[in-house]
């Protein structure tokens, strides 16, 4: 049987309370800053405030049910989509958590050690159980201190696959050890900037890889276009396919180094198939 009532217990939501004892003058209540005046709203038992659930949830316009046969209660934001776990790091004690809406993960934040480390409301990442989030936890630097790296998939279909990554370092400061994002330089224009690919006779292409010269088969029709940052021994690195014209029948892998207070290009390999990440 399924009921919706009242239950009096501990209950802290943007309700501002203090103890008192019970010989105290009325407690009075604010609900997101506002004096509220309904006596049957609080009561104080034992020196505590207990509040009932049915009528903060009124106040707060939130959704309140409780299925008393599975001992199951339900409070939620009416019509709003509620923010939940999308990955974790057991080794590192991080849990991502994110908005799902329209197809997309959104409003992502980053807890780590039970602390938010922040809030990201720019970041995306398909809602698809085949291309979660991944928190990876790794030294990437070689500072004898594991980073927190988080990859997320932006955008994929026939033949295209997009990533971002998000690398996090511990520093110390006056405030103590805390996490601090570093910036991951942009692969393509690594890539165009440092790759150049000329056409030759008989469908074949000269790649330059700084003075780095090799010759291969050129791509009679490109398929999709590829971003894959992922971690490869010990190294961030991002997998790139399909962004020069004209396209080689390989792919481009590029390796990071921490450099400059950020991660920039390290090194540039042409290679034929993709890597076991």
């Amino acid at each position: 049987m399924k009921l919706k009532f009242i239950l009096p217990v501990a209950f802290v939501i943007t309700l501002a309370y203090t103890l008192i004892s019970s010989a105290a003058p009325q407690l009075k209540v604010l609900i997101n800053g506002q004096p509220n005046y309904d006596p049957s709203l609080v009561k104080v038992i034992n020196g505590l405030p207990y509040v009932s659930i049915g009528a903060i949830s009124n106040e707060l316009n939130l959704n309140f049910d409780y299925d008393s046969e599975k001992m199951i209660m339900s409070i939620s934001n009416k019509g709003k989509p509620q923010s939940k776990v999308v990955a974790t790091n057991k080794t590192a004690n991080a849990k991502l958590f994110a908005t799902e809406r329209e197809g997309n993960l959104e409003k992502f934040r980053l807890v780590i050690d039970g602390k938010l480390v922040g809030e990201f409301p720019n970041w995306k990442n398909v809602d698809s159980p085949t291309y979660k989030p991944q928190i990876i936890n790794k030294d990437i630097n070689q500072d004898g201190k594991n980073e927190i790296i988080i990859i997320l998939t932006t955008s994929y279909g026939t033949g295209t696959l997009f990533t971002d990554s998000h690398v996090f370092q511990k520093e110390t400061s006056n405030t103590g050890e805390n996490y601090i994002e570093k910036l991951v330089d942009n692969p393509i224009p690594i890539l165009k900037k440092n790759v150049k690919v000329n056409a030759l006779l008989n469908d074949q292409v000269e790649i330059f890889i700084g003075q780095n010269r090799i010759v291969d088969n050129k791509r009679q029709s490109l398929v999709g276009e590829e971003i894959e940052f992922s971690i490869y021994k010990d190294k961030l690195v991002a997998y790139i396919d399909g962004y020069l014209d004209p396209s080689p029948i390989g792919a481009f892998l590029i390796t990071y180094q921490y450099n400059n207070d950020m991660y920039e290009v390290l090194n540039i390999e042409y290679v034929k198939n993709r890597p076991n990440f």
